[in-house]
C-alpha cells in the first residue's frame, strides 16, 4: 500500500493516514484489559485486614438466590467477551489454527480472571469466587468464537474505513470516536456513583455508641439530651420541627428507626423498640443528671447488641438522618472524639458524628471514603467553638448530604455525584472536605470536564471537516451537545432514583457548547494545525 501525501490534511487526517488495522487491533486489546482491571479492582484500596472473611467465600461461595446467580453469570460473561474478541484478533493475525487459538484464548481469559480474583481478596469491598473465574473464562471463550465467526467481515469493514480515512474522509472516525467515548462515560458513571453511597455496612456486630468508641479509644466529654435516627432524609418541615424543639410528625415520625431521650437513670430505652437500650460503659454516674446525660472521658453509653435496624436501612435505602442535642465540655476540645457512632473500633465504622477540635465531622463507610469513612470525612467548622447546647441534624439523601446547626438558616450541604469518587479515589485531596467552602462541589465540575469536554472537542473537529454537508455537520453537532448530559442524568436516575438534575444538564450543555466552539475556532484559525505542508515544499518540488 502506498503512503498517501498528507501535507494538506488536517490533524485527524494525518493521524488516520498512518493508521492500519493492526493499530486498531492492538488498541482494542489494551482497552479491553484496562476496562476489566478498572471495573473489577476499583477503588484499588488493597489491604490484608480481614482476609479470613474474604477467603471463605472465595473457596466455598454461598448461593443467596437463583436471581443473583443469573445476574452474576450474565455480568461476568459480558465483561470478558471483549477479552475473547481481543485475543481472537491477536491470534488470528498470527495465523494460529482454530483449536489452538480457542485453547489459548480460553487459557488467557482464565489466567486474567484468576489474577483479578486473587487481587480482589485484598479489597475490602470486593468478594472473590471461583464461580467468577469459571464464568469469566466462559466469556473469553465465547468472545473468541464470536470474533472467529465474524473475522473476515470485520476486517473488510475496518480496512475500508482506514482507506477512507487515509483519503481524507475523517468524519466517520470522529463520530465513531465520539460514540466510543460516550459509551465509556456511561459505563463509568454508574460504578462511580455507586462507590459514593453507603456500602458494606456491618449489620451484625457494630453497636450504637454515644460518647466514645466501643473500645474506649476516642472519648468525648459533654452533655447529650436526645438522639433520633430516621431511615430517610428528613423533610424540611421535620428539620424545622426538631431544631425548634418540637416532636416529629407525619411521615418523619413514621420513618424513625431509633429514639432515645436521656432523662432519669440508665439504661435508656429506644422508644421505637427496635434497638437495645443504651447502657453505661466505664464508670457510671452515682445519680441521674438533671439536664441530659453527662459523658466524660471515663464513661460513655453503648448498646449491648448490634444496631442492626439502622445499619440495615441505611444499606438498603442510602438514606438516613441523625438528630441530637449536644454541648461539649468547656475544658475539652478533643481532636478525634466520637459523639454518636455505629462502629467497632477507631478504624472501622458504619457511620459516626465526631468532634474534631472546634469542628463537627461526619463519617460513613463507602467504597470511596473507605472502612473508616475518612477519605474524606465531611467537616462543618466551628460548631463547637462555644459550650452552648446545639441542636444538630445530619441528613443523607442518597447523594445529598445536609447538615443543620441550631436553625434552618445555618445549613451546609454537598452533592456527592460521580465526580466525588473520581476525585477522591484518583486524586486524593486530603482527609477532610469542608462542606461550608465555596469549592465543596469542585468534584462535580471535574466530572463534567472529564466526561463532556473530550466529546465537545471531537464535535469541534467534526465541524472543520469539508467532506460532509454543512447542515448535516451542524445537526450532528447540536445533537452531540444535547445528548450526553441527558444520557448521563438518565444513567444516574436508573442507578440511584430521584429526579433528573436540571442545573447539571444546563451547566453541562453550556460547557460542551463553549468547548465545541473553541475547538472549531482553534482548528479553523490555526492553519499550522488544520493544514500541514501548505507553506512548505518538498525538495522534489
Amino acid at each position: 500500500m502506498t503512503v498517501p501525501d498528507t501535507r494538506n490534511h488536517s490533524l485527524p487526517q494525518r493521524l488516520l493516514a498512518e493508521l492500519r488495522v493492526r493499530h486498531l487491533a492492538n488498541f482494542f486489546i489494551v482497552v479491553s484489559v484496562l476496562a476489566v482491571l478498572g471495573t473489577t479492582l476499583y477503588p484499588f484500596d488493597f489491604t490484608t485486614e480481614d482476609m479470613d472473611k474474604r477467603w471463605s467465600p472465595f473457596v466455598s461461595p454461598k448461593v443467596e438466590s437463583l436471581q443473583s446467580i443469573k445476574d452474576d453469570v450474565v455480568t461476568n460473561v459480558v465483561l470478558f467477551l471483549p477479552i475473547g474478541v481481543s485475543l481472537g484478533i491477536l491470534l488470528v493475525r498470527r495465523r494460529m489454527k482454530f483449536f489452538a487459538g480457542f485453547l489459548a484464548a480460553t487459557l488467557g481469559g482464565a489466567l486474567l480472571s484468576l489474577a483479578v480474583e486473587v487481587l480482589q481478596l485484598l479489597l475490602p469491598f470486593r468478594y472473590a469466587s471461583f464461580v467468577d473465574v469459571a464464568t469469566n473464562t466462559a466469556g473469553a471463550a465465547i468472545g473468541y468464537l464470536v470474533y472467529v465467526a465474524a473475522a473476515r467481515p470485520v476486517y473488510r469493514v475496518l480496512t475500508r474505513a482506514v482507506e477512507r480515512g487515509n483519503a481524507g474522509y475523517a468524519s466517520g472516525w470522529l463520530v465513531a470516536a465520539y460514540c466510543v467515548y460516550l459509551l465509556g462515560v456511561l459505563l463509568m458513571t454508574a460504578p462511580l456513583q455507586q462507590s459514593s453511597l453507603p456500602n458494606e455496612f456491618n449489620k451484625f456486630s457494630y453497636p450504637l455508641v454515644v460518647g466514645n468508641e466501643a473500645t474506649g479509644d476516642r472519648p468525648w466529654s459533654g452533655r447529650v439530651n436526645d438522639l433520633i435516627m430516621t431511615r430517610h432524609g428528613l423533610s424540611r418541615e421535620g428539620v424545622a420541627a426538631y431544631l425548634a424543639g418540637r416532636p416529629l410528625t407525619g411521615e418523619d415520625a413514621r420513618m424513625m428507626v431509633a429514639h432515645y431521650v436521656f432523662d432519669g437513670r440508665a439504661p435508656y430505652a429506644d422508644r421505637m423498640r427496635l434497638h437495645a437500650p443504651l447502657e453505661w460503659r466505664g464508670i457510671p454516674p452515682d445519680s441521674a443528671e438533671p439536664e441530659g446525660m453527662l459523658i466524660t472521658e471515663r464513661r460513655w453509653l453503648q448498646t449491648a447488641t448490634a444496631a442492626y435496624e439502622v445499619s440495615n436501612w441505611i444499606m438498603e435505602t442510602h438514606r438516613f438522618t441523625i438528630c441530637f442535642s449536644a454541648a461539649n465540655n468547656p475544658k475539652s476540645f478533643p481532636e478525634k472524639a466520637r459523639i454518636v457512632s455505629v462502629s467497632s473500633n477507631p478504624y472501622q465504622r458504619n457511620f459516626s458524628v465526631v468532634q474534631l477540635g472546634n469542628d463537627l465531622g461526619i463519617r460513613y463507610r463507602s467504597m470511596t471514603t473507605g472502612l473508616n469513612g475518612t477519605n474524606p470525612q465531611f467537616v462543618v467548622p466551628d460548631v463547637f467553638a462555644d459550650t452552648a447546647m446545639h441542636r444538630i441534624v445530619v441528613s443523607l439523601n442518597v447523594t445529598q448530604l445536609d447538615v443543620y446547626v441550631d436553625s434552618i438558616q445555618h445549613h451546609y450541604n454537598v452533592e456527592l455525584g460521580p465526580g466525588f469518587a473520581l476525585l477522591n479515589r484518583s486524586f486524593p485531596m486530603g482527609s477532610a472536605l469542608d462542606i461550608s467552602s465555596p469549592m465543596k462541589n469542585f468534584h462535580n465540575y471535574l466530572f463534567q470536564a472529564v466526561a463532556f469536554m473530550p466529546l465537545a472537542y471531537l464535535l469541534g473537529l467534526l465541524l472543520t471537516q469539508q467532506h460532509a454537508r454543512l447542515w448535516l455537520r451542524l445537526l450532528v453537532t447540536a445533537l452531540g451537545i444535547v445528548l450526553p448530559p441527558f444520557c448521563v442524568e438518565y444513567q444516574l436516575l436508573m442507578t440511584i432514583g430521584g429526579d433528573i438534575s436540571q442545573p447539571n444538564i444546563e451547566s453541562s450543555i453550556m460547557l460542551m457548547t463553549a468547548t465545541t466552539v473553541l475547538a472549531w475556532l482553534y482548528h479553523t484559525i490555526r492553519p499550522g494545525l488544520s493544514r500541514v505542508g501548505k507553506d512548505r515544499e518538498s525538495p522534489d518540488e
